[in-house]
């Protein structure tokens, strides 16, 4: 393997969300990762060099104010209002100069695209980012993994998102539309719910500027999320969720065209660019639009009834709401009484996501095919693992999320969940923040945990 993929350690983190400061911005943790960053630096300069993979997520385009589409023309320009933003910082939380400081040193940084932030397929963006930030391309963002040797140790990543209906967009996609001249790139269904139903969410504020929603990104599932401001604004819920039907019935339709192939090569953005009408049909680069389309007439009925993990919770709750189905109202409790209960299922669910030895099926993925004998990262789940594969020598890691969340009561009944509702709402449910991060080097991998002075041994919160 060439030197200049080569480490002598390595450093992964996923699914920052750096985003400029506002009502729509999740990230808090600027002063944790500061310090961590600037614990990295100051280790011994080694030969092949040390390296850092951001692997995905690393910034949210979504969370910049009047972001409405991923317009190519603009991908530089926003990737700029990011780095501006966090470079306004002071020096205890100044991201962008301690990244800087991390490669100036002589480490390697390498910035990977995820489904929030797929304008880094574009080399463009990815020049901008080489100029403030001196990282390299020497791991091809737009190739859908990157691949290293860490101290003899075969490594492979993906953010995980490239067999997501829901959310997955991949760098040939992107490759295509520039080589074609488009402007824009179709979003996935994901990144539409963030737009037009998480976002408002996140901006609502009470009389005296308090937020209404503090919990929006700090519950583990959209299910939870959607379920919790459903019991508390039925109105709001009722005047904004139902563009989501419509986004998971997209969703499913690209998960079936995903199964048959038609759209793999689109969306996983492996392999290298192709630009002959030949090879790949016209019509599918105008699927999207179609799907969109598509999914607007089904109608809420048939809505209703689409099993993807979104729909799959709150659909038939929301009809109920809208007086679309009128058999959920014969079960006990009513319209809220269904809502609990599905609150509950999804809360007793979302407790996976806190133990990092419980293989979830992106792990189960990795293990079985495409990081299957490696050492094998992904991102993309906010879920942290670290399991050890049952055949051969592989390992497989996700790194999580630095967004706080709020690990979900264990064993929740439908009726003590009103109490708790109201906890979180006022903000009086503790938050979490294991701050994950992967380390590769002679002694093997490991996950661990920063706690703002040290790197310790991973621990689960439940």
């Amino acid at each position: 393997m060439p030197t200049e993929v080569a480490a002598s350690r390595l450093w992964v983190l996923s699914d920052l969300h750096l985003a400029p400061p506002g009502d729509q911005c999740v990230f808090q943790s600027h002063g944790a990762l500061t310090g961590l960053l600037e614990h990295l630096t100051v280790m011994p300069v080694t030969k092949p060099p040390q390296w850092l993979v951001l692997n995905g997520d690393v910034f949210d385009y979504l969370q910049i104010p009047g972001y409405d589409e991923l317009s190519l023309p603009l991908a530089v320009q926003r990737t700029g209002q990011i780095l501006d933003a966090l470079d306004a910082e002071p020096p205890g939380r100044n991201v962008v100069q301690a990244l800087r400081r991390f490669a100036a040193r002589g480490h390697r940084l390498s910035c990977m695209p995820g489904n929030h932030d797929a304008e880094l397929n574009l080399a463009p963006v990815q020049d901008l980012l080489s100029a403030r930030l001196r990282s390299t391309t020497a791991l091809p963002p737009w190739a859908g993994e990157w691949r290293l040797e860490v101290a003899g140790q075969a490594v492979v990543g993906r953010h995980g998102h490239h067999d997501d209906a829901f959310n997955a967009i991949g760098g040939r996609q992107m490759l295509r539309a520039q080589a074609d001249g488009d402007k824009t790139v179709a979003m996935p269904p994901g990144s539409r719910l963030v737009l037009q139903v998480i976002n408002p969410f996140r901006r609502a504020k009470t009389a005296d500027g308090t937020r209404r929603f503090p919990f929006i990104d700090s519950l583990p599932s959209e299910q939870a999320v959607l379920l919790a401001v459903m019991l508390l604004d039925p109105s709001l819920a009722a005047r904004r969720l139902p563009a989501a039907l419509g986004i998971g019935a997209a969703a499913l339709l690209r998960k079936a065209l995903m199964a048959s192939g038609l759209r793999s090569p689109q969306l996983l953005g492996t392999g290298a660019l192709q630009t002959s009408s030949a090879e790949t049909p016209n019509w599918l680069g105008t699927l999207d639009s179609l799907l969109g389309d598509a999914a607007s007439r089904l109608g809420p009925t048939a809505t209703s009834t689409i099993e993807h993990e979104i729909d799959a919770y709150f659909a038939g709750a929301l009809a109920t709401v809208r007086g679309d189905a009128p058999s959920l109202l014969a079960k006990t409790g009513g319209v809220r009484g269904v809502l609990l209960e599905a609150l509950s299922r999804s809360l007793e669910t979302s407790c996976a996501a806190f133990r990092s030895s419980e293989a979830d099926a992106l792990a189960r993925d990795a293990m079985a095919g495409w990081g299957q004998g490696r050492l094998a990262f992904a991102g993309h789940t906010h879920a942290a693992r670290k399991l050890c594969a049952t055949k051969g020598h592989g390992v497989y890691i996700n790194t999580g999320t630095w967004i706080e969340q709020v690990p979900p009561p264990i064993g929740a009944r439908a009726e003590d969940l009103p109490d708790w509702l109201d906890r979180l709402r006022l903000g009086q449910v503790p938050l979490w923040n294991g701050h994950p991060v992967a380390k590769v080097d002679a002694q093997g991998p490991s996950l661990r945990s920063w706690d703002g002075e040290a790197l310790r041994a991973w621990v689960d919160p439940i």
